[in-house]
């Protein structure tokens, strides 16, 4: 199912470009937890057993 606003953007996409060949992706943002990315690597190598939760 397609949200109505991915349905507006194809039609505005359509009537602007009589297209519907698809965008490329733009570039990817990194996520949320890559700053502390080194970090828990280290904590899940220091703590395996440890319970998460």
């Amino acid at each position: 199912m397609l949200s109505p606003a991915t349905v507006h953007s194809y039609i505005k996409q359509y009537r602007e470009t009589q297209d519907l060949t698809p965008k490329k992706p733009g570039p990817k943002r990194p996520g949320k937890l890559e700053a502390y990315r080194d970090l828990i690597v280290k904590m899940v190598k220091d703590y395996p057993d440890c319970p998460v939760g």
